[in-house]
């Protein structure tokens, strides 16, 4: 996982990049923590087994009962397409919103 200049410069949306996935930098960039490497064989163990299953099932039921989740579920990936359009979330027009 590594950070970049936005990390660095502590941007609110700056990204983790780990696997082509991104996440929230700015804490590691406000610790100076530029990277994690991580790298083994074994299993992977929560200190807390029940804890962590009771976050994952808390996780999980806010997700799946999110407005845009249901939207997905319902119609697929074109779900979102109408909000993402007036919101500018598209190439076209150069990310400009619909007028």
């Amino acid at each position: 996982m590594v950070i970049g200049p936005a990390g660095e410069n502590l941007v609110r949306y700056a990204g983790i990049m780990f696997d082509d996935r991104a996440g929230i930098g700015t804490v590691m960039g406000s610790k100076n923590l530029f990277g994690v490497a991580v790298m083994g064989r074994g299993k992977v163990v929560p200190a807390d087994p029940a804890a962590f299953t009771a976050a994952l099932r808390t996780a999980m039921k806010v997700i799946r009962e999110s407005r845009g989740i249901q939207a997905l579920m319902k119609h697929g990936t074109m779900g979102d397409y109408v909000t993402n359009s007036v919101a500018g979330d598209f190439p076209t027009k150069n990310w400009r919103p619909d007028s």
